[in-house]
């Protein structure tokens, strides 16, 4: 969506419940209507949230679309994210645009649309950023590294955090390459295990580094973490067990 971001929870509705919830149960279907009204107030919840999901908005990173062109136009093997490219090829010029979410049978929330989306293919996840960027700060800047090490993967995401950030200065040249001369350069990006968030991580902490201030540089990257165990995590919340969730 271009437009705007659409809201599931409007201020008529919400008023209009409000008032429904007042009337007195002796009211012809009184007893169906406070049922449905319960169940309406338990997914408000629910659409709030899907609301600030699909008030975030999202525009195509236009260096790393750019490489993405240039690929394809030297016969590079993208064949499988033929949609994907299309729709970023349309959607550039955007200032921004938004995504609806919606639950699948799971609770997990997820954008509708089909093909460019933030939860899609590395391609996809290489070409979208923010389009309201932020200040990194003294830990954003720790955690964009981070990310760089997660996406170059090789084993290296399994490191602490600590040997991540030092993986990442030991690379700096080769990030700051991957940044300036992505195609005709040492291409050092490629050798990813996910190149495109690779590549565009490496631009953006290219960036930070090289200005008068990197802590104040903004940032659009989204910053993707994927939870460990998380049955185990579930397991150890309803438990009360701090041990189960150290380990």
């Amino acid at each position: 969506m271009i437009t705007g971001p659409y809201k599931l929870i409007r201020r008529c509705e919400v008023t209009a419940i409000l008032i429904l919830y007042g009337l007195p149960r002796l009211l012809t279907g009184s007893i169906l209507a406070h049922e449905m009204v319960h169940a309406y107030l338990r997914l408000t919840a629910c659409c709030q949230a899907l609301d600030i999901l699909g008030s975030t908005k999202w525009r195509v990173n236009r260096r790393v679309h750019d490489v993405v062109e240039t690929i394809w136009s030297q016969g590079g093997d993208i064949a499988g994210l033929v949609d994907e490219a299309n729709v970023a090829r349309k959607m550039r010029e955007e200032d921004g645009f938004y995504y609806p979410h919606n639950l699948d049978f799971r609770g997990r929330a997820c954008p509708m649309h089909p093909h460019l989306c933030h939860l899609g293919s590395y391609l996809c996840r290489g070409v979208l950023e923010y389009a309201e960027g932020r200040p990194l700060g003294k830990y954003g800047l720790c955690w964009l590294k981070i990310h760089l090490a997660n996406k170059y993967g090789g084993g290296i995401e399994k490191l602490s955090h600590e040997g991540k950030l030092a993986f990442v200065e030991n690379q700096l040249f080769d990030i700051f390459d991957s940044a300036a001369n992505p195609v005709d350069g040492n291409c050092w990006w490629t050798n990813a295990e996910d190149p495109f968030q690779c590549l565009a991580a490496c631009m953006d902490l290219s960036d930070a580094l090289r200005s008068p201030s990197p802590y104040h540089a903004v940032s659009h990257l989204p910053i993707h973490q994927d939870g460990s165990c998380n049955g185990l995590q579930h397991y150890a919340a309803l438990g009360r067990d701090y041990g189960l969730v150290g380990s």
